[in-house]
């Protein structure tokens, strides 16, 4: 009777024991569960407009996360109404990572300020439709007026429709995929050969009657040590060289610059280089799209 009654007590431990155990667990996931709802995030739009997804035109136009190295795309996230969490992809030897930014929520409404002063600059830059040919990677060719750039086409007004139908819409959008060059008419790219010219013209002139000096010293009195005494002389033949130098620096400046600006397009972050020349729509692209016709 004992080992029974003792069996009893046994039984009765365990299963209170059992109890506990099953009591402890589901408190431990109701509060686990509660600390996962607290947590949870909510995906919301970085500027009024623009897409969930953050592309690198996007993060390149707005200096956004200029601190991530090899960015591909983020989401932004609302957590409990006082955290703004950046989920950010980035790119590291080829291989795609993953890495979390935690900010305080009054960072939204200043990251906020800065994209629309940076969208602003750039409004002010742009004064008028340019007008552009653009070659696509079939060789094809069209002309007229860069209504403006998004992150996946180049959007062209033409006054003449000769890209498709004649009886169809004078819109298009051009996929950035199927883009090789853009030139940009009339922008004149003479600046920089010439300054580059008469640069290098200066320098040359200044230099040669130094050398020049220096080796009719030589020549005269080879055991000496080479003596720069800066004359009258040799200041206005200095002058002289730097003055017909820098006039053919200018020219051979002038004679390789060009009127019209090419730019070719490696990639679709290529599309960066156009900012300066067309307004980036980034906002409701889809119904954007709607008013163009895609060229496929």
């Amino acid at each position: 009777m004992n080992s029974i009654e003792e069996n009893k007590y046994l039984v009765k431990g365990n299963l209170i024991m059992i109890k506990k155990v099953i009591i402890i667990g589901s408190i431990f996931i109701i509060m686990w569960g509660h600390s996962i709802a607290q947590q949870r995030d909510s995906l919301i739009q970085l500027y009024p407009g623009m897409d969930d997804t953050i592309s690198y035109i996007d993060r390149t136009y707005f200096g956004l996360y200029n601190q991530i190295d090899g960015f591909e795309y983020s989401s932004v996230y609302l957590r409990n109404n006082k955290n703004l969490i950046s989920k950010i992809t980035f790119s590291e030897n080829g291989i795609l990572r993953d890495t979390i930014l935690i900010n305080d929520l009054s960072a939204l409404e200043n990251t906020r300020l800065k994209m629309k002063e940076t969208e602003n600059e750039f409004e002010k830059k742009i004064e008028s439709l340019r007008e552009v040919e653009i070659t696509a990677k079939d060789r094809r060719n069209f002309n007229g007026l860069l209504e403006g750039l998004s992150k996946n086409h180049l959007y062209l007004y033409t006054e003449k429709n000769n890209l498709a139908n004649p009886n169809s819409m004078y819109k298009f959008r051009i996929p950035l995929t199927e883009v090789d060059q853009v030139v940009i008419k009339g922008e004149s790219n003479y600046l920089s050969p010439i300054l580059w010219g008469t640069g290098i013209g200066l320098a040359t002139g200044i230099i040669a009657p130094i050398g020049l000096s220096a080796m009719a010293q030589e020549t005269l009195d080879p055991e000496s040590e080479p003596e720069f005494e800066f004359s009258s002389e040799l200041l206005v033949s200095g002058f002289v060289c730097a003055a017909i130098g820098a006039g053919i620096g200018y020219i051979i400046g002038l004679l390789s610059a060009e009127d019209d600006l090419p730019i070719r397009f490696v990639s679709d972050r290529s599309v960066l280089r156009l900012t300066d020349y067309a307004h980036y729509n980034f906002r409701n692209l889809e119904k954007l799209n709607q008013d163009y016709q895609e060229i496929k």
